[in-house]
């Protein structure tokens, strides 16, 4: 049991929803098509509403994706991690893989 919810209300982040399905099928492998047509189970409310009126138009987890971010992401994401690399520097310290992995 994945034990996964997402409504789509404001406040909800969109990306770690994501991330607690790509992680949870690193444990159970799913196809794509089956975490499509099983997503359902995991939504709610606007969230629910809105993958219904796309499912047709969305092919593959990737097309998902995608969409999803755009509706559900927050619009400062990909800014504020971009951002977030370019600040980065490594520590006196820190070994070239623990500064690529950070």
């Amino acid at each position: 049991k994945w034990n996964l919810k997402f409504s789509g209300t404001r406040g909800e982040d969109a990306e770690t929803f994501l991330l607690r399905i790509e992680e949870s099928r690193e444990l159970l492998p799913v196809s794509d098509e089956d975490i499509l047509h099983c997503l359902p189970f995991f939504l709610t409310g606007i969230a629910l509403y809105w993958f219904r009126s796309k499912r047709d138009r969305l092919s593959n987890w990737n097309a998902l994706k995608n969409a999803w971010r755009t509706r559900f992401g927050d619009p400062d994401f990909q800014f504020a991690l971009r951002e977030e690399i370019m600040r980065r520097t490594q520590g006196e310290h820190e070994s070239v893989a623990d500064f690529l992995s950070s």
